[in-house]
């Protein structure tokens, strides 16, 4: 009888067990107080982040602002259908170069297309992408894959209404 050793997926963060800490490379939040809540104190580095919130307008940008500062380097930022017209000069206050910052709006029907593609993609660092629309459990298990896959760090914006049906 052959024995099979599951060390590995545990070690890559692709299989988790009950009661155990995960080690994953975080970014940290900026934020304390979320630090402190959330396993390896901070965001994960190359995985989907879903939010759920009723102010998809202003919630978000402010909870990735920290983490993007973190992400200066030869990589791109991007927007997915932000709901305002991000400001250059907003993002030069805080410290982000809007030049490393492209900004996307594409139909709902293909935002997971087009979110999986860019989480892909080695040149993008970090995306916030805003979705009115659902997805499916394997478009978002794709999405989480394509962030490991591209070493892409994805925060995935979506209303409340979706709470009965949140990622995988």
């Amino acid at each position: 009888m052959q024995t099979v050793s599951l060390r590995p997926l545990f070690d890559a963060g692709r299989l988790w067990k009950g009661n155990s800490t995960l080690t994953l490379p975080v970014t940290d939040t900026g934020l304390e107080p979320l630090n402190a809540t959330l396993t390896g104190g901070g965001w994960p580095a190359h995985m989907m982040i879903e939010w759920l919130t009723d102010q998809p307008e202003s919630l978000p940008i402010h909870c990735a602002l920290h983490t993007w500062r973190q992400h200066q380097d030869d990589r791109w930022m991007v927007f997915v259908n932000p709901p305002h017209t991000p400001c250059a000069e907003a993002l030069l206050q805080q410290g982000l170069n809007p030049q490393r910052i492209d900004c996307i709006q594409c139909a709902d029907q293909e935002s997971a297309w087009c979110l999986e593609q860019l989480a892909q993609s080695a040149c993008i660092a970090s995306i916030v992408a805003w979705s009115a629309g659902t997805y499916h459990n394997t478009q978002l298990r794709r999405l989480q894959l394509a962030c490991q896959q591209g070493q892409t760090q994805l925060f995935l914006v979506r209303e409340t209404t979706v709470r009965n049906h949140a990622s995988p």
